[in-house]
């Protein structure tokens, strides 16, 4: 899980340096006010999608490897279910912050 985390690490200053690049390729264009598309190729996304795509694999795998191991064999899918249902409060919590 600690590979996963770090990973995520990586992909959160992946995303950092693309939104530098945003910001000032707007500045340079004067687009920081405009309710315009900044003139950015979407392929520059592309290194964090694949970092959190792998951090997601060494993360999620971890856990469920460790809720197999660690708990009694009766609720072991409970813990799997419980692994999964914070993950989807998650997204739906990062769904509810951007509106």
């Amino acid at each position: 899980m600690g590979i996963g985390l770090f990973i995520s690490v990586l992909c959160m200053v992946s995303a950092a340096l693309v939104e530098m690049k945003r910001l000032a390729l707007a500045q340079a264009l004067g687009l920081v006010d405009e309710n315009v598309p900044i003139p950015l190729s979407i392929t520059w996304q592309i290194p964090q999608y694949f970092l959190f795509g792998a951090a997601e694999v060494f993360t999620f795998i971890g856990q469920l490897e460790f809720f197999y191991e660690q708990s009694p064999d009766g609720m072991r899918s409970l813990f799997a279910a419980l692994s999964l249902l914070t993950t989807s409060m998650g997204s739906y919590l990062s769904s509810f912050s951007l509106l």
